[in-house]
Formats: C-alpha cells, structure tokens, sequence
C-alpha cells in the first residue's frame, strides 16, 4: 500500500485557506471596484466613477488627515519601545517581571483594550472621578466627544496595546548583533551615544519592518478601537479610512466605493513601504552591515 504523503496534503489544505481567505476575497474587490455592488451582487459597469467618486468626495482628505494623525503613534510608539528594549539588552538583570508587564496587552484584543478606555474616559469613569477629586469645581469632561482629547486618548490607547510585541522584536534584534562591534568601538574611544548610535544603526532592517508593519496597521486596524469609542464622530472628525470603508461598505451598502477606497489604501500603503525601502536599503537595495560597522 502506497504511503500518504501528509506534508503534500497539508500544503494543499493550506493553499485551499490562502486561495478562498485572501486571494479571492481580493481579485472580488479589484472587480467590484468597477461596479455598482451591494456585497452580494455586482451590478452596473462603472469603470473608474467609483475610484473618481472617492477622490472627488470632499470627505476622502479629511480622512486621509485623521488617518495621518493616528499614524504619530508610529515613531513615538518607536522611540519608547527601542528605549526599553535597550534598558532590557544593556541591563545585567534578567528584568523577568517588566519582561511580563509589557507583555500583557499582548493577550487582550483590541476590542477588549478599547472597552477598558471607553470605561476609563467616560463621563463618570475613574479618570473624571479622580481630578475632580484633586481640582476644585471640576467640570466633568466628554473627553471622547472631543477631538483634542479623544484622538490623543486613542493613540495611547494603541501604543499601550502595542508595545509588549514591538519591544520583543527590538530586543531580538539587539541580541542578535555581535557585541564584540560595541568592545571594539568602546576601546577606540566611541563614547555611550556613539555605541547607542552603532547599535540602533544594526538594526534598522527591524525598525523598516516595524516601521512599515505600524504604518500599514494604522491604515487597516484602527477599526476597533474607532468603533467602540467614538463611532467616528462627531461627524467624522475621528473618523478614518479603514472606518469609512466599513461605513459605505456594510451600512450604506455603497460597496463599489467601499471597494474602490480599499484599493487606493493598498497603493498608498506601497508606495510607503518603497519609499521606506529606499531610505533605509539605498539605491542598490540591500543592506550592508559593513557600511555600519
């Protein structure tokens, strides 16, 4: 009896998952985009008015702007997780329970996080309880009705929930650099902010990834977080791209420019990504240590 090769039906399971979960979803987008589409049936021909139609919306700017202002959670969220991730690499500790602490959002979802700073923000939630406990004639405050205040309380929201992962990725780069570069810079003479210098220029393959994987995430994921606090409002003051999406996709059933909008966020995505590359790779396009070192 002939063996069954089970690493030949796996990959065949796992190309089947791929093909229905992504790749058809995605070529259904691209034809939807030039039809009017409720979700379920494709209907007029339209060629590019959707695309024309995204671009002419008064809206699509105001989106793209709040969808920028999210993304500044991108290199502060950067600063602050390469700072702890080289305390965690230079200290002669094992460091096990801060190791833990930024680990935990990491295991709640995003929904859940946002919950839990909805509760925090609300009008009567601890956060009004406790300065109106230390401000005399404190006026409780609104703060996710409030632009100013619900954007910032957004982007904190996502850094805390991110920062577990993106330390960890830093970290492991750290420790994969030869730390004999660092002896050999110090008996040269190279002070602690030229070894701190030589040691992030080590990793910035890490910090592209990082720095790309955030930026695409900021365009796709801020869902939840938009959902569950301020629904977009008011008006559409914090409201984004990938929220609009949602909105003329599933409640006014405009899925032709739900389809079309996706697109053109794909292509900004990659244009971001390329000129992300080329910064850091150069003109050659690959990556040379030795050029560091």
């Amino acid at each position: 009896m002939k063996k069954i090769n089970y690493s030949i039906v796996v990959l065949i399971i796992s190309l089947t998952l791929i093909l229905f979960v992504k790749i058809y979803p995605f070529i259904n987008m691209i034809i939807s985009s030039f039809y009017e589409s409720n979700g379920f049936e494709l209907g007029k021909f339209v060629g590019l008015d959707n695309y024309i139609r995204v671009i002419n919306d008064s809206d699509f700017f105001l989106l793209f702007k709040n969808t920028l202002l999210f993304s500044l959670y991108v290199p502060i969220q950067l600063i602050i997780c390469l700072n702890i991730a080289n305390f965690l690499y230079m200290s002669k500790h094992k460091n096990i329970l801060i190791k833990f602490l930024i680990l935990i959002p990491l295991f709640l979802s995003s929904t859940i996080v946002s919950v839990v700073y909805g509760f925090l923000f609300s009008y009567d939630g601890p956060i009004n309880s406790f300065f109106s406990n230390i401000i005399t004639n404190f006026e409780n405050i609104l703060w996710l009705s409030k632009p100013k205040f619900s954007i910032p309380i957004i982007i904190i929201c996502i850094i805390w929930m991110n920062i577990g992962w993106q330390t960890y990725i830093y970290l492991g780069a750290m420790k994969s650099i030869n730390k004999n570069i660092f002896l050999a810079a110090k008996i040269d003479g190279a002070n602690l902010l030229k070894r701190l210098f030589l040691l992030y220029s080590n990793i910035k393959p890490t910090v592209l990834f990082s720095f790309v994987t955030n930026i695409l995430w900021s365009f796709t994921c801020l869902f939840p977080f938009i959902h569950v606090l301020t629904k977009g409002g008011p008006g559409y003051d914090t409201t984004t791209i990938d929220y609009m999406i949602y909105l003329k996709g599933f409640i006014t059933n405009d899925f032709g420019f739900a389809c079309a909008l996706a697109i053109i966020v794909i292509i900004i995505i990659l244009i971001i990504y390329f000129i992300s590359r080329k910064i850091v790779y150069g003109k050659d396009g690959r990556y040379n240590n030795e050029k560091i070192i």
